[in-house]
């Protein structure tokens, strides 16, 4: 895969600047939703429902919420597309698709044992080599190292 060389050097250069902001973005809307969810059950409670006064303080909270999850969800929306068109203007990167893996990287990790960007990587490899597959993490693991 020629592509992935490219794909490799404009993941690097755009660590910093791009996926690390993507990724708290991402992690502060989740925390809003949480947030939003809290008070929404306070709110809801009918087992003991707030007073008027706590009722309009939760929907004034819960507005407030809902108005800041709208304009970082414009934010990382824009950086994302500004992020996915350092890969390719039109396509984005080759193996992501949204939140998650592209068809691309589905097939490619369905089907190829290992990839690389020109067979001549394996220049260095004995024939007797055994390539052994990467764990992949858990989605919860995930969500609880990014929650740190």
């Amino acid at each position: 895969m020629p592509e992935l060389e490219k794909e490799c050097e404009v993941y690097k250069e755009t660590r910093e600047e791009m996926q690390k902001p993507i990724a708290r973005f991402r992690a502060l809307r989740e925390e809003l939703d949480i947030y939003r969810d809290l008070l929404e059950v306070e709110r809801d409670d009918e087992a003991d429902p707030p007073s008027e006064e706590r009722m309009a303080e939760l929907s004034r909270i819960i507005e407030e919420i809902e108005k800041a999850d709208d304009e970082t969800k414009e934010k990382v929306g824009d950086l994302n597309q500004r992020h996915h068109e350092k890969f390719n203007a039109v396509w984005g990167q080759l193996f992501v698709a949204g939140y998650g893996q592209s068809r691309f990287a589905q097939q490619c990790s369905n089907y190829a044992d290992i990839y690389m960007t020109k067979a001549s990587s394996l220049r260095y490899v004995t024939a007797g080599r055994c390539f052994k597959a990467i764990h992949e993490g858990l989605p919860h693991v995930a969500l609880l190292d990014l929650a740190e």
